[in-house]
């Protein structure tokens, strides 16, 4: 499971050339707990949309039962559900609701490309020939290490994927309550969850951009303190898991479910939750 890691506390410190270096401090005792946390049961996703109902905003209320409910449906990711296009909300000729998200794939530069930042950076003249060739490798790969952290660092490839359900159904509802609102409210809205700031008690929206998954975050802890927007998708997996039982088929169906980029993580999900049955007969070749 992601995202389990409790921290104590957090340190950045800035180097005499201006390079940062972290220091994370883990609280093991509550990472510990986290580990062991269950799924999602369906009374704590109902006492979510009840605790929702019960905001003053219907702007607010609306859009977190559909936080909720996208997250119990498909288990998505948070930047995923974050960045939904309200075109990407179609509801088929069969009755089916289809979105379609958007998928970033993050994936960590390598140490040459690194070397290849380096003498850009000297092109530009904001780093010497003598400080890159004063650098050892293993300060090399030490600061590569750093640098895969930051945006420069990291290459992230986007893709789509839908997903569908049946239209009348109780979670396809809220969704559906929440973004024929919007469409009707703020018929500028690029995104189904539009950017906005409060400012003097008023909310000032920007129509060309979205929340990010931080907020997200934020909407599903107001709402439950014990709980966090992973656990949704640990649902899901765990859900396939379950019912499919352990087998290759079964992984890559949550593979296929949850958009995972590998087998391993999706094998992960079978391992912790998918039954592994023996037979009193069955013997040992």
């Amino acid at each position: 499971m992601t995202n389990v890691r409790v921290m104590k506390s957090f340190k950045c410190t800035i180097d005499d050339e201006g390079h940062r270096h972290f220091d994370y401090k883990i609280n093991e005792a509550e990472t510990d707990k986290r580990k062991a946390r269950k799924t999602l049961s369906d009374v704590e996703i109902q006492n979510m949309l009840d605790k929702a109902d019960k905001i003053e905003h219907l702007y607010f209320k609306l859009r977190a039962k559909a936080v909720v409910a996208i997250a119990r449906l498909w288990g998505k990711r948070r930047s995923e559900i974050a960045s939904v296009l309200m075109d990407d909300v179609v509801v088929e000729e069969d009755n089916i609701l289809t979105i379609t998200f958007t998928l970033s794939k993050k994936r960590k530069k390598g140490l040459w490309q690194y070397r290849e930042y380096l003498k850009r950076q000297i092109e530009k003249g904001e780093f010497t020939s003598e400080q890159f060739n004063k650098k050892s490798q293993g300060e090399l790969e030490t600061e590569w290490r750093e640098w895969q952290k930051t945006k420069e660092g990291i290459n992230i490839k986007t893709t789509k994927a839908s997903k569908s359900t049946d239209a009348n159904g109780f979670f396809a509802q809220i969704i559906l309550e929440y973004r024929n609102f919007v469409h009707e409210k703020y018929p500028k809205a690029k995104f189904l969850f539009p950017y906005g700031t409060s400012i003097w008690g008023t909310y000032h929206f920007d129509f060309n951009d979205h929340i990010n998954g931080r907020t997200i975050l934020n909407i599903v802890k107001a709402l439950d303190s014990n709980a966090w927007a992973h656990l949704f998708r640990e649902r899901r997996g765990a859900a396939i898991a379950r019912k499919n039982g352990r087998s290759l088929d079964t992984v890559y169906k949550v593979k296929d479910a949850l958009d995972l980029e590998n087998e391993e993580t999706a094998y992960s999900y079978v391992k912790r939750y998918a039954r592994d049955v023996v037979k009193e007969d069955e013997e040992e070749t």
